[in-house]
């Protein structure tokens, strides 16, 4: 995976509230999706999945006893000889949510930028294109000890406050150390966004996953799943899935040092073994519940990771 460019100014161990204003900018090269019907402003303009009486046409089918009689699709009836009639797609507004992990696990990065610094950079983007679309935009922040809700909101003044929130989250300041991950601080944060979400919302889950219950995941996301569209963002860096030649080497935070003692195939073996569980398991979740899995390594550029990922298809189809 390509590298991540160095922007001047940027701190690979945190972010700072300019550097999140200045996303602004390239989140212009990015689309979430739907469309604004003609003549539509902000809010709302958005095709929903939702079918029902509306200005934006979707099918003709044939026409079934309790239709409205004012939607017949005469040109489709007499064509097949049969009765058929028109089906809309309604026009709602899409709130975005955006589900980010700032556990101690994601202050870690062996070349590039640490993954919770890529997740706040990548959120930012998010919030900044949801903005240009008129949505309105909620957040669950999460850490190891507790999470923090932003109710669903429009405007610049709802993004502003986000991003000021992350870039004052306690995770980059010096001295607040965990010895663990714990795993209830992501399964408790996905419940309640579970609780907070209303149908037809769009939402990036962005984390290393890691810890997280799977049973608990399943039962979130399988109600999650059948009335929002679903974005699983996996961070990670090159060391975990693959580890150095065999020696030792010294790892520090700046304050602390350690030695990484790689002993040989085997234990690099295992080492790949483990991780392709990991993201194997993602992907089963992904493909059970349809959603969408975008992978971003630490050395990688979150506006292209995003580029790429919401480029291939329109989230909700017209």
């Amino acid at each position: 995976m390509a590298g991540e460019p160095r922007r001047r100014g940027a701190d690979p161990a945190r972010v700072s509230l300019s550097e999140l204003l200045a996303l602004g900018r390239p989140a212009a090269s990015l689309a979430l999706g739907g469309r604004q019907l003609p003549g539509a402003a902000p809010p709302g303009g958005f095709v929903s999945p939702l079918r029902g009486r509306g200005m934006e046409f979707e099918e003709s089918r044939p026409y079934s006893p309790g239709d409205d009689v004012r939607h017949l699709d005469w040109r489709a009836t007499a064509r097949s000889g049969r009765a058929h009639t028109k089906i809309f797609r309604q026009e709602r507004e899409r709130p975005v949510f955006v589900w980010l992990d700032l556990r101690a696990a994601m202050r870690f990065a062996t070349c590039g930028a640490y993954k919770a610094v890529l997740a706040c950079r990548m959120a930012a983007l998010l919030m900044w294109v949801a903005l240009r679309h008129g949505d309105r935009l909620g957040a669950v922040v999460f850490a190891d000890d507790g999470h923090r809700e932003f109710r669903p909101r429009r405007g610049r003044l709802a993004v502003l406050h986000l991003l000021r929130y992350l870039a004052g989250h306690p995770i980059w300041r010096g001295g607040r150390r965990y010895t663990a991950v714990v795993p209830e601080a992501a399964s408790d944060a996905l419940e309640r966004l579970s609780r907070v979400v209303r149908p037809g919302s769009l939402l990036f889950l962005l984390s290393d996953f890691r810890g997280l219950d799977e049973g608990a995941a399943r039962s979130c996301l399988a109600s999650l799943s059948g009335h929002c569209e679903i974005f699983l963002v996996f961070f990670f860096d090159r060391l975990e899935c693959e580890l150095p030649p065999p020696g030792r080497y010294r790892i520090s935070d700046g304050r602390q040092h350690m030695a990484l003692h790689v002993a040989g195939e085997a234990m690099a073996a295992d080492h790949r073994r483990r991780f392709a569980v990991r993201r194997k398991r993602l992907q089963d979740l992904a493909y059970r519940y349809r959603l969408r899995l975008l992978e971003c390594r630490t050395d990688a550029d979150p506006l292209i990771v995003l580029q790429r990922g919401l480029g291939r298809r329109p989230l909700f189809r017209r």
